[in-house]
């Protein structure tokens, strides 16, 4: 899917269908796939700080990273 880990994060996340996030994510340092490979869980303080919010938006991204 996606094997280098310096791509933009904007690709990934619109292959999720959660590119409204873009902004929020690079604000967060999120910047690359390697960057979101890097998490090791996904906490409700994270969520806030990309402006997550909706419950299926959250489980999408918490599904998504499970994937890497």
């Amino acid at each position: 899917m996606f094997a280098v880990d310096k791509t933009d994060v904007k690709d990934w996340l619109e292959f999720h269908g959660l590119q409204q996030y873009e902004k929020n994510f690079k604000s967060c340092g999120l910047t690359t796939i390697g960057n979101v490979k890097k998490l090791r869980m996904v906490s409700e303080d994270l969520l806030a700080s990309l402006e997550m919010t909706l419950h299926g938006h959250c489980k999408r991204f918490r599904a998504a990273g499970k994937q890497q």
